[in-house]
C-alpha cells in the first residue's frame, strides 16, 4: 500500500520538475548513461566499457562532479584537482577520457 504512496509522490514530483525544466538539445551526437539508481547500478563500467569500445577520439564526459566543491563547468586535470574539487568519479573518468 505504501509503495502506491510513494509512486504518486514520486510521480508528482516528475511532474514538477519537468514543467520547471527547460530542455536544451544538444547540436552534437550525445548518449546518456544513467538511471534512477544513486550508487551501485553500473554506470561507471558501462561509460568505460563503452568508451573503450566506440574509441571516438573527440569525444568526452559530461558529469555533474557529485561530491566536488568547484561551480562548474570545470575541465578536470587529474593532477591538479582532487576529489574535493570535482567529486571521485569524475577523477576516475579523467584517466582515460577527457571530463
Amino acid at each position: 500500500f505504501w509503495a502506491r504512496g510513494l509512486s504518486v509522490v514520486y510521480g508528482m514530483a516528475r511532474q514538477i520538475h519537468c514543467a520547471l525544466t527547460t530542455p536544451v538539445l544538444s547540436p552534437l551526437p550525445t548518449l546518456c548513461i544513467g538511471n534512477v539508481t544513486a550508487g551501485g547500478g553500473g554506470k561507471t563500467p558501462t561509460l568505460q566499457a563503452l568508451y573503450a569500445l566506440l574509441n571516438l577520439p573527440d569525444s568526452f564526459v559530461l558529469t555533474r562532479g557529485y561530491g566536488g566543491q568547484m561551480e562548474g563547468p570545470v575541465r578536470v586535470n587529474p593532477t591538479h584537482h582532487t576529489a574535493t574539487h570535482v567529486g571521485d568519479e569524475a577523477l576516475l573518468h579523467a584517466r582515460y577520457a577527457p571530463v
